[in-house]
């Protein structure tokens, strides 16, 4: 449908350029592209160059349409991948990109000046956690068709998950043999995965191995993965938890291990005995954030409650005062249209001014629901250490 399209364009140019008894022809000789919403524009496609004659050899609009294969390492996922196209200088090509209903895979068609029987073209492919493959595809005539004005080529990729995506799948997966998820009244995973680094590269490939594995049961949208916000140089934990009546089991993986470090209890009600043995194996401070979160989901705590909390480590009176001031000043002093005139001053721009006295858990609530930080010069702190006065003052102004 494209070629006749350009076959009829081409024709019309030609007849009112004759008509108006003026000759044009392309004066470039270098490959180039040219996309589909250009094919219109007689100047780009005819060229403009008075002196040229008609017999000059023009380079030709060309379809070419390559076949695109993705399999991936684990057969199971179903993942849109990016492609890029580029031509042999390194210059990104715009394209079409469609599924073959038939075979499922993937047809990308384009319009590129001057390729001929053998053209060469870069495809790189890549998904959220699988490496980028890149492949060198030449385009040929259909051997077949004479009459055919495309050129077609295909080929295709295997797709190698990489180590974090695969951390994220595996221990998933365990933890759904031990735990069965299918069973639970409800599912929760807490993670560090993301900025810490593990294989020396920061990890959020495990934490698209957890949903991914997981089938619908962890989403984003179901409010039931948490991320446990810490540094690059802490530990890859995973803490998979369910929930069945009142009481709340645990599957706990540490420092980017496939081996169980703790399988058991986590509930409100459990022993000195347990919870001895839990911090023990799990230790102080992720066995706090693990069991506090997982106590708080349970009894019903909001996910942006719960998100705070796991941006600040664990639920405390802090977080939960911090979340309810907040909550109640954007209720009843909602933020005002951003008025400020100032030349890219983030103080210009924010609603809130809060004026605190760092060293509270509250601290980081405000921070994390008013978007208020030093940095953008809406959070100012006080060293009130003299005067003996609490950590936990907060004085917020409304700003416009």
């Amino acid at each position: 449908m494209m070629k006749k399209q350009m076959f009829l364009i081409l024709s019309v140019c030609m007849l009112v350029l004759m008509m108006v008894g003026s000759v044009a022809a392309d004066d470039s000789s270098d490959g180039g592209v040219v996309n589909s919403s250009s094919i219109a524009d007689d100047d780009q496609i005819l060229g403009n160059d008075s002196d040229s004659n008609q017999n000059s050899a023009e380079p030709e609009l060309i379809d070419p349409i390559i076949g695109v294969k993705v399999n991936y390492e684990y057969s199971d996922d179903v993942i849109n991948p990016e492609i890029v196209v580029k031509d042999s200088t390194g210059a990104n090509i715009n394209f079409n990109k469609t599924i073959d209903p038939i075979f499922g895979h993937y047809i990308v068609s384009f319009l590129y000046l001057g390729a001929n029987n053998g053209t060469k073209f870069n495809v790189s492919v890549s998904a959220p956690g699988y490496t980028t493959q890149t492949q060198q595809i030449a385009v040929y005539f259909n051997p077949n068709n004479s009459t055919d004005p495309n050129l077609y080529g295909n080929a295709t990729f295997n797709m190698k998950a990489t180590n974090n995506y695969k951390l994220g799948r595996t221990v998933t997966a365990i933890a759904d043999s031990i735990l069965n998820f299918a069973s639970a009244d409800q599912v929760l995973a807490i993670t560090t995965a993301g900025v810490p680094k593990l294989n020396g590269v920061t990890s959020e490939d495990c934490i698209e191995g957890i949903l991914n594995a997981a089938k619908g049961k962890i989403t984003y949208g179901k409010g039931n993965l948490l991320m446990l916000r810490q540094t690059a140089v802490d530990t890859v934990d995973f803490a998979f938890i369910i929930k069945k009546g009142t009481t709340l089991k645990v599957v706990v993986f540490r420092n980017g291990s496939t081996t169980p470090i703790y399988n058991g209890t986590i509930s409100e009600n459990m022993t000195h005995t347990q919870w001895n043995t839990y911090v023990q194996k799990v230790g102080n401070e992720n066995g706090y954030a693990f069991a506090s979160l997982a106590n708080a989901w349970a009894a019903g705590a909001h996910f942006n409650l719960l998100s705070a909390a796991a941006f600040h480590g664990h639920i405390c009176d802090g977080t939960l005062g911090g979340y309810s001031i907040t909550q109640a000043l954007l209720k009843y002093y909602p933020p005002l249209q951003e008025s400020g005139v100032g030349v890219g001053s983030p103080s210009d721009i924010t609603s809130y001014k809060i004026i605190g006295v760092p060293g509270g858990s509250d601290d980081d609530a405000v921070m994390y629901f008013l978007d208020a930080t030093p940095g953008k010069g809406a959070y100012i702190g006080f060293d009130t250490t003299n005067t003996g006065a609490t950590t936990d003052i907060l004085g917020i102004i409304r700003w416009d």
